[in-house]
């Protein structure tokens, strides 16, 4: 009896110390984790001290940002976030509208584009520390110069045909509102696009699979802001301003009269540059007896898709699961305005490997409505693998501290795209008869 008593003593005591060791592993674990914490936001300060070193601001702008003018003073950063030519540059300026100060950027304030946005009016390029409260960025489509931390992101999509495209335009001019006509393109750079849309087609997809999957992001459609502009605006404002309600600064009727003296506004004094000049007039002014738009010599078919026609797997979502979006009327502004550069082959390419997206924004059934020869037996389905990019951590978003789906080489040393290939050929090339963006509508 007495033995028993003993052992079962002796197993007390051996489990009472080994939950002891358990205790104490867990407190050093999180000593651990609270030290590294403390060295993250030191080092975050310590970045933050030497960006307002490196880049100067103007000095009303400086007092501007700094408190206690500016009431979004260290508050929980959100993102911008848009593949290049989404319509970004138009959700920074309702954002300043809505919240009466600059929005920033995670670009470098010396480049050349970025210095034509800041000349046009985005006196906040390359600030993201704590004097703005939201911030652009295009990661993972290139890594912006410093790490950015944020609690939350809208996200903001344009349909591939148009945002491909506009990029493009963008590379071949090096400039946001100058374009080239869809017949130059064709008659004089039309290898040169075939291979840039392929290759960027693929960028596109991954870059919305990588933020599509992002808990706390808001989805909103460059199309929506110019056909139901009020009604996405308000949405727009409802994300941002409703966790600051509690803390008082602002009040539901105060955010509502700011959305109400915005969807007032004319579209054409709220943007900040008119949109390129994508007419679709070139798409019916080149095309052949049949109807399918004229190719040159030059052009080659894209590469086959072997799955472009198949079904998904029964695993794969279904439509019923898809958010509903607002209907788009390729007559109106704002949408399906670049089809002129697109072959039917190139079209159906599109569709066909960006079906899951299309589906998913709530692009398909006019994008198939626009050229129903391109696409008689391909089934629309819902399969976005999710991506890895974004670094969900302590309910916050991580950017700028993994890879980039176009990361910066010798070839392409600011990650944007249009490499040194792409430079050469059409250094080779004559030179693109560009002309200024139409008037603002």
């Amino acid at each position: 009896m007495a033995t028993t008593t003993t052992l079962e003593t002796i197993a007390k005591e051996r489990q009472r110390v080994q939950e002891e060791i358990a205790r104490l592993q867990e407190q050093d674990r999180n000593l651990y984790l609270e030290q590294v914490k403390l060295q993250t936001r030191l080092k975050t300060e310590d970045e933050e001290a030497q960006e307002k070193a490196k880049f100067a601001l103007d000095p009303s702008l400086q007092r501007e940002l700094e408190q206690p003018v500016n009431p979004f003073w260290g508050a929980d950063k959100v993102a911008l976030v848009s593949y290049p030519r989404s319509g970004n540059s138009l959700l920074r300026r309702i954002v300043e509208k809505l919240t009466q100060t600059v929005t920033g950027s995670d670009a470098r304030p010396d480049r050349p584009l970025v210095q034509q946005l800041t000349a046009m009016g985005m006196r906040g390029e390359g600030v993201m520390d704590s004097r703005v409260w939201c911030v652009k960025t295009h990661y993972p489509e290139r890594v912006g110069r410093a790490r950015l931390v944020v609690k939350r992101a809208v996200l903001i999509v344009r349909n591939p045909f148009d945002s491909i495209a506009s990029f493009f335009q963008m590379m071949l001019t090096d400039s946001h509102t100058k374009s080239v006509s869809a017949e130059e393109v064709r008659m004089r750079f039309s290898q040169l696009w075939s291979d840039f849309l392929f290759e960027e087609l693929s960028v596109w997809m991954q870059f919305h699979s990588h933020w599509k999957q992002i808990k706390g992001v808001f989805v909103v459609r460059y199309e929506d802001l110019v056909q139901h502009r009020a009604k996405t605006i308000k949405e727009i404002a409802d994300f941002l301003f409703r966790p600051l309600y509690d803390s008082g600064l602002f009040t539901p009727d105060e955010v509502q009269s700011r959305v109400d003296s915005l969807t007032t506004i004319p579209q054409k004094d709220v943007g900040l540059y008119a949109p390129k000049a994508l007419n679709n007039a070139a798409d019916k002014a080149s095309t052949s007896s049949n109807g399918d738009p004229v190719m040159s010599s030059e052009s080659t078919p894209p590469p086959s898709s072997s799955a472009s026609t198949t079904a998904p797997s029964s695993s794969s979502p279904t439509l019923s699961t898809i958010p509903r979006w607002e209907s788009l009327d390729p007559t109106k502004a704002g949408y399906l305005k670049a089809l002129g550069y697109f072959s039917d082959e190139q079209y159906r390419h599109v569709l066909a490997a960006a079906r899951s997206h299309l589906v998913q924004f709530g692009y398909w059934d006019t994008c198939i409505a626009a050229r129903p020869q391109c696409a008689p037996d391909l089934v629309p389905y819902v399969d976005i693998p999710p991506g890895g990019c974004v670094v969900e951590e302590d309910d916050q978003l991580r950017l700028n501290s993994r890879f980039a789906l176009r990361p910066r080489t010798k070839q392409d040393p600011y990650g944007r795209g249009f490499d040194v290939r792409w430079e050469e050929r059409l250094n080779a090339l004559p030179k693109p008869v560009s002309s200024d963006s139409l008037p603002k509508e």
